[in-house]
């Protein structure tokens, strides 16, 4: 015995319509924790050190953002080269004033200060304050060019 056309058609028509469901919850909602480049491009004309952190409300540097593994260690990039960021996810922004941080240091900086100095001093060259919001408008990047307006 053969199943009837209509109980065909229904079983099409739902498994179709769970496909698309399926498809345009995913599209529409963010999965938890989901990594999010972003990328730093160096325009300047020399090296800068950069530190990222997660961050909720005000930061203030300790030596465990140079020192500690928990704290991605200062990155270096050349004039013209770019780094990404890895860590960051769409956790980071979950909670009410959830932002990460971007510490700029040029080499000029990081040479004419020592490290008790520039934490003591919270000396940088430049600080991104990035919410999700400020990192989709930038296109996910930073392009530090050594006089960048406030971002």
């Amino acid at each position: 015995m053969q199943p009837s056309k209509t109980i065909i058609y229904r079983t099409v028509r739902t498994v179709v319509f769970a496909a698309v469901s399926s498809i345009l919850t995913s599209c529409l909602v963010d999965p938890p924790n989901q990594p999010i480049p972003l990328i730093v491009t160096n325009n300047s004309e020399q090296n800068i050190g950069v530190i990222s952190m997660r961050t909720w409300g005000d930061v203030v540097l300790t030596p465990s953002y140079f020192e500690n593994d928990y704290f991605p260690p200062l990155t270096t990039i050349a004039p013209g080269q770019e780094y990404q960021i890895v860590y960051i996810t769409t956790e980071n922004f979950l909670k009410e004033g959830g932002t990460v941080q971007v510490l700029v240091f040029e080499q000029s900086t990081l040479d004419a200060y020592s490290l008790d100095e520039i934490i003591r001093q919270d000396i940088y060259d430049k600080r991104y304050v990035l919410t999700y919001d400020k990192l989709v408008n930038n296109g996910f990047s930073i392009d530090y060019s050594g006089s960048d307006p406030d971002v």
